[in-house]
């Protein structure tokens, strides 16, 4: 198939009998742990040392009430595009590595315990979604297992995976190749994809079918997999916020065992503030680049940590580059710390270098062929704050740097640096102390590199630049234009905050129902409340396909103009019952433990650090009169020179 984006993928796909009677013993779910295993050694290691692949995962497919369809799906490098061949051939030279020597019951039994450990820790699920998963469940299990059906693994059931591996041949397999240069002979014309079908040659199915010797070996037993038991015991003197800790200058912590979500299982946020990351767009990209690499070449190392619950990201923000670890508390601190000392001096193969530098700036250039909104909302962050840069910039900042300018960069990345950590959950002071002693050793750090970087920009300050109207008028690959209008706060302050909260849901409905009900302008027409660094913006916004971007400003300023002279009128019959239910809204609970992690985590990453912001709200919301806020609100209407419009229109070819 040739895809309109840059695609390069390889997808094999078996027709396998029905697996509704194996549901007890996840069959195909243990065979698609060890081929899609990614860890030393496995066939995405050796196919992912040699350059032929990017990523590989096993497993997926249609289900149906008698067939199964199983899918190993892998994204090729540009030397993997010229070596399918031997990729495939080394996919059934795995097949039969694991029919020979992989149906040991203690590789069962290790699936058994991962499988085991996420149902009994789970996080709770909406109940719509639960409702939603429980009514598919009574399709497919016992009713004795509605609940427990999705991890039920009862015993290795040998005849069955023997069955399902011997149905893994060449000549039961479909091959899909998908590529922007592949040979077409066929037009589908409802979706307008190209593409060609054609039957395997027979010398490719007899070479298969007697694969060479397998790349790959089979995993070793898992050290990070453990038997889960209860939680920490919570100090006497618990508290159900943060606490901050200043370890050393330039190194500061917020910790908090969180005394509401007794699991074991842990956050950790370790935000490293680099000027060297964010100076210029050039820096930013290359610090992208190396949040990518470490990434690729960490994933391999610690596979076996991924499989047993132990999840972690490396990634840029406007500060600098961040890691996250999250899962499981028992062993959470050790990755963490493990992870760290690989920052201070990684090397990268220079091939994994050239492919993911390739990979990235063929990303954002095609980011032009997004959907109009999406674009503006990214410019939105790029206009509003610091050290953000737009994708365009990212791709040709990076198409002139070079490996050795790279290899510069890296050197001086960590020269300066300042370090906040987040640990949040079922983790003490104690468990984290080889974390914060590696950190010490490892970095030279610096105080007050946060304090440096501006929280947002002015939008009167960018429309009196210039900046507003020279880089937020995008020409798009997209057939529809577009309009953002940003209402922004002039300050931090609460009041500000809390009034543009509540206009949000007051003028959502009024908006909706004005530009896209009565006059039909798009099918896309909302509003959204984004708060950044806790200064507050109000965003209005239109996609159409029929008119231009500039008769969309004309209309929304037409809707605000109205809107205000209905204000008083429209305050006194909605403004009460909206305050009544932002309050409840902004006092709901977080329902679990990630959710509260993350919304605790916004508040640490930012200068100025507050966790009683949503409750400041919730009491301004209570103690005003509906007049006031109509009066504020008015004021945020009427205050020009705080809004701004940032547009999208197609590119002309």
């Amino acid at each position: 198939m040739r895809p309109i984006k840059d695609a390069r993928r390889l997808i094999l796909a078996f027709a396998l009998p029905g697996i509704d009677d194996d549901y007890a013993h996840k069959s195909t779910s243990f065979i698609a742990h060890l081929l899609g295993y990614e860890g030393p050694g496995s066939l995405f290691a050796e196919l992912h040392q040699r350059n032929l692949i990017n990523s590989l995962s096993a497993g997926g497919g249609i289900s149906g009430s008698n067939f199964k369809d199983f899918n190993i799906n892998m994204q090729l490098t540009d030397e993997g595009l010229a070596a399918t061949d031997i990729i495939i051939e080394q996919v059934f030279a795995t097949i039969r590595l694991i029919e020979q020597q992989g149906l040991e019951e203690w590789r069962y039994v290790e699936r058994q315990t991962a499988i085991a450990n996420a149902f009994r820790f789970q996080e709770p699920a909406r109940t719509a979604d639960l409702a939603a998963q429980l009514a598919i469940n009574m399709h497919h299990y016992s009713d004795q297992d509605l609940i427990f059906g999705d991890y039920r693994m009862a015993g290795l059931n040998i005849e069955k995976t023997r069955q399902l591996l011997a149905a893994m041949t060449p000549g039961n397999m479909r091959a899909t190749f998908i590529h922007k240069e592949v040979e077409v002979t066929e037009h589908e014309p409802i979706y307008g994809t190209d593409y060609q079908l054609a039957a395997l040659p027979n010398e490719q199915l007899e070479r298969w079918s007697a694969p060479a010797s397998a790349w790959a070996r089979l995993p070793p037993p898992n050290p990070y997999l453990h038997d889960l038991k209860a939680p920490l015991p919570l100090p006497e003197a618990g508290s159900d916020t943060p606490q901050l800790h200043t370890i050393a200058p330039g190194i500061t912590l917020w910790h908090l065992q969180d005394p509401d979500f007794r699991a074991p299982k842990a956050h950790i946020y370790c935000q490293f503030v680099l000027p060297e990351a964010t100076r210029s767009a050039r820096h930013y990209a290359c610090a992208r680049l190396w949040s990518e690499l470490m990434i690729d070449r960490l994933n391999e190392d610690c596979y076996d940590a991924e499989i047993a619950g132990l999840h972690f990201n490396i990634y840029p923000q406007h500060y600098g580059i961040t890691l996250h670890v999250s899962g499981y508390s028992v062993g959470s601190a050790e990755l963490s710390a493990h992870l760290l000392a690989q920052f201070r001096q990684p090397s990268f193969a220079d091939s994994r270098w050239r492919d993911i530098h390739q990979k990235l700036q063929a990303n954002w250039q095609s980011a032009l062929a997004n959907k109009p909104l999406n674009l503006l909302f990214a410019r939105l962050n790029v206009l509003l704050q610091p050290h953000m840069y737009a994708l365009s910039d990212l791709a040709g900042a990076l198409a002139e740097v070079s490996l050795d300018d790279f290899k510069q960069w890296q050197a001086d990345l960590f020269q300066s640096a300042e370090v906040k950590l987040f640990a949040h959950g079922d983790v003490n002071l104690e468990r984290l102390g080889p974390l914060l002693e590696g950190v010490q050793q490892q970095f030279s750090l610096s105080e007050n590199l946060q304090a440096q970087v501006p929280p947002t920009y002015s939008v009167a300050e960018l429309k009196q630049s210039g900046k507003l109207e020279q880089r937020g008028q995008l020409q798009t690959q997209h057939s529809d234009h577009a309009a953002l209008l940003v209402i922004q706060g002039k300050s931090l302050d609460i009041t500000q905050q809390a009034t543009l909260l509540l206009l949000n849901q007051f003028i959502q409905p009024h908006f909706f129902n004005e530009l896209r009900t009565h006059q039909q302008l798009g099918y896309v027409v909302g509003s959204t409340y984004m708060p950044i660094e806790q200064r507050p913006h109000l965003l209005l916004y239109v996609q159409s396909s029929r008119y231009p971007a500039t008769t969309l400003c004309e209309r929304i300023n037409t809707f605000i103009t109205h809107f205000i002279e209905d204000l008083e009128e429209l305050g006194a019959s909605d403004l009460g019952n909206i305050r009544k239910f932002l309050v409840r809204k902004l006092r709901e609970p977080d329902t679990n433990l990630r959710l509260r992690s993350q919304r605790l985590w916004t508040c640490v990453s930012q200068y100025n650090v507050n966790f009683d912001r949503l409750e400041a709200i919730a009491q301004l919301l209570e103690s005003h009169t509906t007049s006031f806020f109509i009066e504020k609100i008015r004021e945020q209407l009427s205050a020009t020179e705080n809004h701004g419009y940032i547009t999208a229109t197609p590119k002309e070819l």
